[in-house]
């Protein structure tokens, strides 16, 4: 839920740069194990909750590709598919003429050449899989790709940003899973690449706030739009899809909030506030790692 989340907050982060909104994107998801199924559902729970449509049609907006290649039903009919994969699974006849491996299945390059993604999601831990003609085909079907390739550590991601910078010609937006050196945009700026590891303490601190018993999906995507909001990319299309870890405390200090403050919208929280006491009571309960000077004075107190 943790990863569904920020992932959730960079993709709404990009959708607000590309002037666009969740429902209206193709996903690719590369890699369908629990960490690439934890954010198609948060995506899809997001589309269904943020922008009115039903599940079903969240779902056909997913295209989940894992080692057998696109999950589709004739795929699903011969191999053990999951029970959270199964409403993912694509129609075989979507697939007709399509160019496929000699093993008959249906692999990254093709799937993207026919869907046009507009995000592209990498947890698969297999290095470079986003290659040169994936990225640059990805970007001939989209003005703004956004490429997130999240597996870790870096050696293991699907693809370097820089790489998908460069071959985008400075359009990508990305985020990664582990922490990489600026890229370079056509004007020779830096490239912040956004690093994915915060909401977590957020998520944790909105749930002690609140005292809930259980962290909701509904209380999960406040935390995620908190976060997007926060992005640097909303006042500069070219910075950075989630702000600087640097920034941490004060970024979770607003998840806890936005967390806490849905809490108790939905009546999921174990305590008795308003909504409006939230900040000022999240205030009170934040330690700051702040320790008191001491000077060693020879004629002190014995």
């Amino acid at each position: 839920q943790g990863t569904g989340a920020v992932t959730l907050a960079c993709v709404m982060a990009a959708v607000s740069v590309t002037q666009s909104t969740l429902a209206t994107q193709r996903y690719v998801v590369f890699g369908a194990g629990s960490a690439g199924m934890g954010i198609a559902h948060q995506l899809r729970d997001a589309i269904v909750q943020l922008n009115s449509i039903d599940e079903s049609e969240a779902n056909k907006l997913f295209y989940l590709i894992d080692k057998d290649g696109l999950i589709t039903e004739g795929l699903a009919a011969t191999t053990s598919v999951r029970d959270e994969i199964r409403p993912f699974v694509r129609p075989e006849a979507e697939w007709e003429g399509v160019q496929r491996d000699e093993g008959g299945k249906l692999r990254l390059l093709e799937v993207v050449r026919k869907v046009k993604p507009t995000v592209l999601i990498g947890c698969s831990t297999r290095a470079g899989a986003f290659t040169e003609d994936v990225v640059k085909a990805m970007a001939a079907g989209c003005e703004r790709p956004i490429i997130l390739p999240l597996s870790n550590p870096s050696a293991l991601v699907e693809v370097d940003p820089k790489d998908a910078n460069d071959w985008t010609n400075g359009k990508a937006l990305l985020a990664t899973g582990s922490p990489f050196p600026p890229a370079k945009t056509p004007s020779g700026r830096d490239y912040v690449i956004a690093e994915y590891a915060l909401i977590y303490p957020g998520l944790g601190f909105g749930a002690m706030l609140s005292k809930s018993r259980h962290m909701t999906d509904s209380m999960i995507i406040a935390g995620a739009l908190r976060l997007a909001s926060l992005s640097p990319a909303l006042s500069d299309p070219d910075d950075a899809l989630l702000p600087d870890f640097a920034d941490a405390p004060k970024v979770n200090f607003e998840v806890g909030v936005a967390v806490a403050e849905q809490a108790i919208l939905e009546g999921s929280a174990g305590v008795e506030w308003s909504k409006d006491q939230v900040r000022e009571d999240a205030s009170k309960k934040v330690w700051l790692p702040v320790y008191g000077e001491f000077t060693y004075d020879e004629q002190g107190e014995r």
